[in-house]
């Protein structure tokens, strides 16, 4: 508060000329010291692990915003934090080059990747509609089987 308070007079009201003004300065009492180390840091630890890769990648994206790298070595780094389901995915050779082609495949083939996990999951093994009809030969009385549905006047 040390930086805010010269700046408060006595009525209540901020003593800067606008809203970017005071923003500098409350960065500059609260902001990271050092904001280049901190994202070069968080470069080196940011992983997609279990998230969808539209998420990894915003939040790449805040972190290289603070970062004066050049398009490769984004696009590495993007490209090493994928999941390993992303990695194993595709061959390296099938891995674009530029990193505009990069993040438009990307999301794609984890959306590929995601559903086709759904599909293998335990409850669609059978491959069917994830329903079944089975026909029941009796009225509804409990423990008792109901009559087939093409006996029922369904059709």
């Amino acid at each position: 508060m040390g930086q805010i308070s010269p700046h408060v007079w006595e009525d209540g009201t901020i003593g800067l000329e606008d809203l970017p003004a005071f923003i500098q300065l409350l960065d500059a009492a609260f902001g990271d010291p050092d904001r280049v180390a901190t994202a070069e840091q968080k470069m080196r630890e940011i992983k997609q692990k279990n998230c969808k890769f539209s998420q990894y990648y915003a939040e790449f994206q805040g972190i290289a915003a603070e970062l004066a790298w050049n398009l490769s070595a984004l696009r590495n780094v993007l490209r090493i934090g994928r999941s390993d389901e992303m990695k194993d995915s595709s061959p390296s050779s099938d891995v674009p080059e530029e990193l505009p082609v990069f993040v438009t495949v990307c999301p794609k083939r984890d959306d590929q990747i995601r559903h086709r996990h759904v599909e293998k999951a335990p409850q669609n093994k059978s491959g069917g509609t994830g329903f079944c009809l089975i026909p029941q030969t009796s009225g509804p009385s409990k423990g008792s089987l109901r009559s087939p549905w093409w006996n029922r006047g369904w059709i």
